[in-house]
């Protein structure tokens, strides 16, 4: 009988990903005033595409966020 084992993100990617995480919102927070630049625009679009990956990755394999 094979069991299915919970399979997790090693610390060291789930790390580094929980810090680009901080580090977007940290350039968002610092360049907040800058909206309505086409360029700037289009980097936050990205920026919020690339947390919500990365966010929903760590929810379904992240250890510190299943607990």
């Amino acid at each position: 009988m094979k069991r299915n084992k919970k399979r997790y993100l090693k610390t060291g990617v789930e790390n580094f990903l929980t810090s680009v995480v901080m580090l977007n919102i940290a350039f968002v927070a610092m360049t907040i005033e800058s909206i309505g630049n086409n360029i700037y625009n289009i980097i936050l679009i990205v920026i919020m595409i690339t947390n919500v990956i990365i966010m929903k990755i760590l929810t379904k394999f992240g250890k510190s966020f299943q607990e």
